[in-house]
């Protein structure tokens, strides 16, 4: 499971860089729904049965938006290059964290630009602790993948590897939670 986390993505979006965004966002075979009530504009983008929305305030010469919180389970769906596209070309600031196959790949953005990429850094946040048990989720998918393959394949040895691998990831979540739990 790979999993993709937008934080404190936040700016000013002109109308022209919206309509360069929306035409990106149709090129890579995403459905637009937008939707205005008074100052306030929602762009639903759309393929399948998922859909990501994404608020911007104000109107006239520019926009403002902020995505305080987004995590999408990727998939076939381009939500990385459409969002990363947004933050570029309207040049806004904030967090992406990539989560994939145990590991957590985070990327800073400033003015749409990239700052920093790959960069661990300590669980000193209930933030970070978050993340970190978003990280043991996937590995706990990965391990039930395992188990299930070998159990399909009658491997005894690879089910209680795959076992003690579940116990281990189902520990270190339960000791996160109560961390998270703590810092609230």
């Amino acid at each position: 499971m790979e999993v993709l986390v937008y934080r404190n993505i936040e700016g000013r979006v002109e109308p022209s860089q919206l309509d360069r965004w929306m035409t990106k966002a149709l090129e890579l075979g995403l459905t637009i729904v937008e939707e205005t009530q008074g100052q306030t504009m929602t762009v639903t983008l759309v393929q399948g049965d998922e859909m990501v929305g994404l608020r911007f305030y104000g109107g006239g010469t520019t926009y403002r938006t902020r995505i305080d919180y987004l995590r999408i389970e990727l998939g076939e769906t381009p939500w990385e290059e459409c969002l990363d596209s947004l933050i570029m070309l309207a040049s806004l600031s904030g967090e992406k964290h990539v989560i994939t196959d145990g590991r957590r790949i985070p990327t800073y953005f400033e003015k749409g630009t990239e700052k920093a990429t790959g960069k661990q850094t300590e669980a000193g946040t209930s933030f970070e602790l978050m993340l970190m048990k978003e990280t043991m989720q996937g590995n706990l998918n990965l391990s039930l993948d395992q188990y299930r393959a070998a159990k399909a394949r009658g491997d005894l040895e690879l089910q209680e590897k795959a076992t003690a691998q579940m116990k281990t990831c189902l520990a270190e979540i339960q000791w996160l939670e109560q961390q998270i739990r703590a810092m609230k």
